[in-house]
């Protein structure tokens, strides 16, 4: 392929490139929100996790010294049970993974893992960085965890191990080289 038909076709894909992150971004900021229902909440609480389940909602707050994981029901904000952590621990994100309530503090580099029907602690996690978000990827049975930075880590739900991690780029940025 002679240089000037490279240097057309890097244009051409350049300019499709731009057109569809534009395309994207437009289509992005044009989305409308609906709201379709609200509930009550402790508004004490600084929620950090939220998961619905079970016709529950499982939550988990944040704050030193006023950090939980509690259980809410969704209709009246009632809170069912709650289990309050150790001052030093701010609750962050929080998922549920079959019988199991994980929940990640922000600075501590601790995962705890409740039982979902007591809130009983069945398990200490240790890992290196922040805690942020955690979600649980049904296709990979991985937790997928958020540190605040670009990158997901990918961990074992049974030991918490970081299997690997996915840097997430926008796409906007997509370099394309022959």
């Amino acid at each position: 392929v002679s240089p000037t038909i490279k240097m057309n076709l890097k244009w051409v894909l350049f300019i499709f490139v731009v057109t569809l992150s534009v395309t994207i971004i437009s289509s992005l900021s044009q989305a409308s929100l609906r709201v379709v229902a609200s509930y009550k909440h402790d508004p004490t609480a600084f929620t950090e996790g939220l998961v619905y389940a079970n016709r529950r909602f499982y939550e988990s707050t944040g704050l030193n010294g006023r950090s939980s994981v509690r259980v809410v029901e969704p209709l009246t904000g009632k809170v069912i049970q709650m289990r309050k952590m150790k001052n030093e621990l701010f609750g962050e994100g929080l998922e549920l993974v079959n019988s199991t309530l994980f929940q990640l503090t922000w600075q501590e580099n601790i995962a705890l893992a409740y039982d979902v029907s007591t809130l009983r602690l069945k398990k200490t996690f240790y890992y290196e960085g922040q805690g942020w978000g955690l979600c649980y990827d049904r296709k990979s049975h991985l937790l997928v965890m958020s540190n605040g930075s670009s990158y997901l880590t990918f961990r074992d739900p049974f030991t918490f191990e970081s299997l690997y991690s996915l840097h997430v780029l926008k796409v906007i940025y997509l370099i394309v080289s022959f």
